[in-house]
């Protein structure tokens, strides 16, 4: 998964960034965590969407 700060990740749709998600206020790995679930979620939800 790309990472380009503690917390922050880019959100693809189409393989071109639709936008972003930036986690803070616990531990690098506890705001790591939280992102990632986040972007795992937006993948599965922008599964549905038509034309992708």
């Amino acid at each position: 998964m790309w990472r380009g700060i503690s917390g922050g990740y880019p959100l693809f749709v189409n393989g071109k960034i639709a936008g972003g998600i930036g986690v803070g206020g616990g531990t690098e790995e506890q705001d790591c965590q939280i992102a990632e679930y986040v972007v795992s979620v937006f993948e599965q939800e922008t599964k549905t969407i038509p034309g992708k």
